[in-house]
């Protein structure tokens, strides 16, 4: 049957190009879901069950997946949520730093200004240097901090992005997981009818066979007792009594007469006479 559907399926692609704007067309589509549909209706309940049961058990397969990307995002967003903490951390200092030594240079500037000659800058901790190279340094570490400030908002627009992605992600966990329970519950209750009905049609059957088995009986013991019935009229009537009086007693035989005070008592025996 699969192979006839294959075939014509294989056919009527092939040909369906051809055949889609005329009337044989039409009737071959017609005949092609016709037969879908026949093959649809042969699958047995129980197959068709296990089926669901198979695409429900697909749907963990998917909840998996989004497990996986979202613990994935939020390792993700907790790295960036450290990183974060740390620039802010480090960040104060970094500005103070920068601050105190632009103040050292200006000093210096301004003694370059007043006339003093071979200006050198001394940072703290470090040894002194001309002007020119202390403002490379200053230079320096204010691109450190103008660095560390826009890694800051990157960071937390990342973190934003992520943690709405993190959120559509649970909801719709959230979604599949009730969806599969409803679908689940579905299944268990079309099971249920299914197992109704299979026990239903189980009892018709073997109600409907005893009823026959007990017809039968009823009818044979109903023949047996005719035959019986028969064959004690055919002994009565070769002995020559009649059949009611062969299976009376004695005493049945007797009671008419009993009845009418005409019985025939049964002689006393006499006692025997004593020798003197």
């Amino acid at each position: 049957m699969l192979k006839k559907l294959i075939v014509v399926a294989v056919v009527g692609g092939l040909s369906v190009a051809a055949l889609n704007k005329t009337r044989f067309g039409s009737y071959v589509r017609t005949e092609i879901r016709g037969l879908r549909e026949a093959a649809e209706d042969q699958i047995p309940p129980e197959k068709e069950i296990a089926r669901l049961r198979d695409e429900v058990g697909r749907i963990d397969q998917d909840m998996r997946k989004i497990v996986k990307q979202k613990v994935a995002l939020e390792q993700e967003r907790d790295e960036l949520l450290d990183r974060k903490a740390a620039i802010e951390k480090n960040l104060p200092g970094m500005r103070d730093r920068m601050n105190a030594r632009a103040e050292v240079l200006r000093s210096a500037e301004d003694r370059a200004k007043s006339g003093e000659k071979n200006v050198t800058v001394a940072f703290r901790d470090e040894r002194a240097v001309p002007v020119v190279e202390a403002k490379n340094r200053l230079e320096a570490q204010v691109n450190e901090v103008v660095t560390a400030e826009k890694e800051l908002g990157r960071i937390e627009t990342k973190v934003a992005s992520l943690s709405r992605i993190i959120g559509k992600l649970d909801t719709q966990q959230v979604a599949m997981k009730k969806a599969k329970t409803d679908l689940d519950a579905d299944i268990d209750e079309l099971q249920g009818l299914l197992l109704d009905l299979q026990t239903a049609q189980m009892e018709s059957k073997y109600s409907t066979d005893d009823g026959t088995r007990t017809a039968r009986i009823k009818e044979s013991a109903a023949k047996l007792r005719k035959k019986f019935d028969l064959q004690k009229r055919e002994l009565a009537a070769l002995q020559g009594v009649s059949p009611e009086t062969a299976g009376k007693s004695v005493d049945e035989i007797l009671a008419p007469a009993n009845k009418s005070g005409t019985a025939v008592s049964t002689p006393a025996t006499m006692p025997k006479a004593v020798d003197e």
